[in-house]
């Protein structure tokens, strides 16, 4: 098998050649899921992995939208930096109150960072 290496750019479609395009049309759905099942370099992804993957695209796209860094947006919002890291690489999902706060966050940023500022303020002086 020919080895084809490339690079490219975050989020830009890989340039395939017709000819790659070509043989990839005349597969059927079996051969390329026989292909898929034995590539060691790519195995198949389980439903939990998967809606993990897809926590971890929101939770990036959240703090992305903000214009924020990992460490700058753990600090702001008060969410562990580990955690935070987890949560995008998708080896851990938040849970289902942690899914509402980012949520919350992704409506009214600053309002929540308000909020968060002023909990934290009464109860350190508690």
């Amino acid at each position: 098998m020919k080895q084809v290496s490339f690079t490219r750019n975050r989020g830009q479609t890989p340039a395939l050649d017709e000819g790659a395009l070509r043989d990839a049309g005349r597969r059927s759905d079996e051969v390329l899921a026989v292909g898929a099942v034995s590539d060691a370099d790519n195995p198949p992804v389980d439903s939990d992995r998967l809606m993990r993957m897809a926590v971890a695209r929101e939770v990036r796209r959240v703090r992305e939208g903000l214009g924020l860094s990992q460490p700058q947006f753990a600090a702001t919002y008060r969410i562990g930096l580990a955690r935070l890291r987890d949560w995008e690489q998708a080896r851990s999902s938040p849970d289902l109150p942690l899914l509402a706060f980012l949520r919350m966050i992704d409506q009214e940023p600053q309002r929540i960072a308000r909020t968060v500022a002023e909990v934290e303020t009464t109860f350190d002086a508690a």
